[in-house]
């Protein structure tokens, strides 16, 4: 189905074997149920962006959790399935364990971009 996303989950976990942060980077046709579920459950909120749409949290005045689609760079005719590129980083709240360097890169892009 075109709300189906097929990619990458990833599982970190500390020296405890605590889950620390999880990672989801992949292609969807129709975004909107992950974007619904994310605000919903996970309280991550709208942002302004350029290219598509960025939802955040944030703790202790930074964000924590991010969830960034993206049209994808390129559609291919009879793709629906991989219309939008979707990241998805949610970090338990500590400050000892922030975002990855990924998530923050694609931030000071989006925070650049707002800028002009």
């Amino acid at each position: 189905r075109p709300t189906d996303i097929a990619g990458t989950l990833t599982y970190y976990f500390d020296a405890g074997q605590s889950l620390r942060r999880i990672n989801l980077h992949g292609l969807t046709g129709e975004p909107s149920p992950l974007a619904s579920l994310m605000v919903q459950f996970y309280g991550l909120q709208p942002e302004q962006s350029l290219g598509g749409q960025l939802f955040t949290t944030r703790w202790n005045n930074r964000i924590a959790n991010l969830l960034q689609i993206a049209p994808a760079p390129v559609i291919y005719a009879g793709a629906d399935h991989s219309k939008y590129v979707v990241f998805l980083e949610l970090n338990q709240a500590s400050s000892s364990f922030g975002l990855s360097p990924e998530a923050s890169e694609l931030l000071q892009t989006a925070q650049a971009t707002r800028r002009w």
